[in-house]
C-alpha cells in the first residue's frame, strides 16, 4: 500500500526516547499567545506542528450536573470506555508509540526540537504529561478575563473566529452571558489541569511563563525559554526573532477588533465587559485568577 507506514520505518525504542525528550508542548487557553510564541518566537532552530489536536480527542470538556468534566474523567471508572483506569497501563503504553511514530511519520526527524502548540488539546495536559513524561512541558498562562475577552471578539459578528473553512458560529447578544458564564468555568477548568501538570511533571521539564510578561519583557522571556530548550542561540539572533515578529511590525490591516492579531493589551477586559458581566467572570474565576497570582 503506497504511504503505509512500515515495521522497518517504526522507532526503536532508543529512538523513541530521544524523540520523546526533544518533544515540547505549548500548554494553554486559545487566545493566550500560543500562536506568537510557538510558531514565531520559537521557530530558531525547531521544527513546529501546529494543533495537532492530540489532547481534543483524548479530553473534549462538557458541562455536566456534577460541574466542567474531561470525557476520560466522565468515564473513566467504566470498564468498558477504552481509555478508561481499570486498562490505563495498556493504552497509555501504546498511546505513548503511537504518538511518537506518528509525529516521526511527519517531521522525519529526531534530533530536533519539536515545538507542539496545543492549546485546543490542552484539557489533555495531565494525560500527555503522564505518557511522555520526559518531554519538556511550557505552560503559558494569560488571565483568563482577556482570554474570553478575545474568544468573544473573535465570534462577534463579522469576527475572525466566523470566516474560514473552519467558521465559528456567530454569537448574538442574547446568548453573551450564558457563554461568558460556561466559557468562564471552562477556563477554570483548564487552569486546575496546567496546575496540576505543573505538580506532577519532572521539574528540570517544565516551565511556567505569563503572557503579560512575554508582552512587555520578550527578549528576556524568550531568552529564558530557549535556555530551558538546551537550543544555542545569540542574544543577537533573539533580539532580531523578537524584532521580526513584534506587534508593531504587523500591518495595521492586519491588527485589531475582530481580527485574529487584536491588541497584545492587558486588560483590555476591563473595557470590553459590562459590570453584570465583570461581576459573573469574577464570582466563577476570582480563586483561579488569585493561584495564578492575578488581581
Amino acid at each position: 500500500m503506497v504511504g503505509f507506514f512500515s515495521k522497518k520505518n517504526e522507532l526503536t525504542e532508543e529512538q523513541e526516547s530521544t524523540l520523546e525528550n526533544n518533544l515540547v508542548w505549548i500548554f494553554a487557553d486559545r487566545r493566550s499567545g500560543t500562536t506568537w510564541l510557538g510558531l514565531e518566537l520559537l521557530s530558531y532552530n525547531t521544527i513546529v506542528i501546529d494543533e495537532p489536536l492530540i489532547g481534543f480527542h483524548l479530553a473534549v470538556v462538557t458541562e455536566l450536573q456534577a460541574g466542567t468534566k474531561t470525557t476520560i474523567e466522565t468515564h473513566a471508572y467504566r470498564k468498558d470506555y477504552f481509555f478508561c483506569d481499570e486498562y490505563a497501563s495498556v493504552w497509555k503504553k501504546y498511546m505513548r508509540k503511537l504518538i511518537l511514530n506518528r509525529i516521526y511519520a511527519q517531521v522525519k526527524d529526531i534530533s530536533k526540537k519539536v515545538i507542539i502548540k496545543e492549546p485546543t488539546g490542552s484539557f489533555a495536559a495531565d494525560i500527555l504529561s503522564d505518557i511522555l513524561p520526559n518531554s519538556r512541558i511550557i505552560l503559558l498562562f494569560r488571565d483568563g478575563r482577556d482570554v474570553l475577552d478575545s474568544k468573544l471578539d473573535a465570534k462577534r459578528p463579522g469576527g475572525w473566529g466566523t470566516q474560514g473553512k473552519i467558521a465559528l458560529k456567530e454569537l448574538t447578544a442574547d446568548q453573551q452571558i450564558d457563554w461568558i458564564k460556561t466559557r468562564a468555568k471552562q477556563w477554570v477548568k483548564l487552569m486546575e489541569i496546567l496546575i496540576k501538570v505543573n505538580e506532577i511533571h519532572d521539574k528540570e521539564k517544565i516551565i511556567k511563563i505569563k503572557y503579560e510578561d512575554l508582552i512587555t519583557e520578550t527578549v528576556k522571556e524568550t531568552t529564558k525559554i530557549y535556555k530551558f530548550l538546551e537550543i544555542n542561540i545569540s542574544n543577537e539572533q533573539i533580539t532580531n526573532i523578537v524584532e521580526k515578529f513584534s506587534f508593531k511590525n504587523i500591518p495595521e490591516s492586519e491588527k485589531g477588533e475582530k481580527k485574529f492579531r487584536r491588541f497584545a493589551s492587558p486588560g483590555k477586559w476591563n473595557e470590553s465587559f459590562s459590570e453584570n458581566e465583570k461581576n459573573i467572570l469574577n464570582r466563577i474565576m476570582s480563586n483561579t485568577l488569585k493561584k495564578l497570582d492575578y488581581t
